[in-house]
């Protein structure tokens, strides 16, 4: 594959990625071309390395999930994630319980009802 430097917008880099304006970047000019009129942006390693390109589309965000959680603070990742991080502690319960409700409209349904019941249960056992 030929490669070339150019220069590329980051406009049509997708925000996820830490493109700079007039980054340079080794890209084939023909395919380039053709993934910036598609609205992808390709961008290799300039060091050698046979690293394949990077494609993304404008406006969507590289999916990353938070690993788990040592500490005391919530993890934000799915509810599975956050109920293993929970285990059987009630603190870490509440303190998923009060995030998750902390966020609105976009909490998730299933993990209160969850939470809630948790709770609940707890409650029932220590009465």
């Amino acid at each position: 594959m030929a490669t070339r430097k150019i220069r590329m917008r980051t406009r049509y880099a997708s925000e996820s990625q830490a493109i700079e304006p007039g980054q340079i970047g080794a890209v084939d000019v023909n395919e380039a071309k053709t993934l910036v009129d598609g609205g992808y942006a390709v961008y290799l390693a300039d060091d050698g390395t046979d690293q394949k390109p990077t494609r993304t589309t404008p406006g969507k965000k590289a999916r990353t999930q938070t690993p788990p959680s040592d500490g005391d603070e919530v993890p934000d990742g799915s509810i599975t994630t956050v109920m293993a991080w929970i285990g059987d502690n009630r603190d870490r319960a509440a303190a998923a319980l009060q995030a998750e409700q902390a966020k609105g409209d976009r909490a998730r349904v299933k993990l209160v009802e969850d939470l809630t019941k948790l709770l609940a249960d707890g409650d029932d056992g220590q009465q």
